[in-house]
């Protein structure tokens, strides 16, 4: 079986994954400049802390992408080839 499409589509999905948890970064970064009630801005300093932790789907994103595109690599022998 040839696993180089499936991992090339890993790692596609997981570079989806990892932009989609910046985005939820970024998009509480841009709410947290307008909001004034300390109250909202503890619970979007929180959504946005929970959005870069080790759970979250930036960093599952992160590690599909990474170990997706390295397996990629060495099933396509592509390590000693140039750009």
């Amino acid at each position: 079986m040839d696993w180089h499409p499936w991992l090339v589509y890993a790692h596609v999905m997981g570079a989806f994954a990892f932009a989609a948890g910046h985005g939820v970064s970024a998009t509480m970064a841009f709410r947290l400049r307008r909001e004034r009630d300390p109250i909202r801005i503890g619970a979007i300093l929180d959504m946005s802390l929970y959005s870069v932790s080790p759970t979250s789907l930036m960093s599952i994103g992160f590690v599909v992408l990474l170990l997706s595109g390295v397996a990629s690599g060495f099933e396509g022998a592509y390590w000693g080839r140039a750009w």
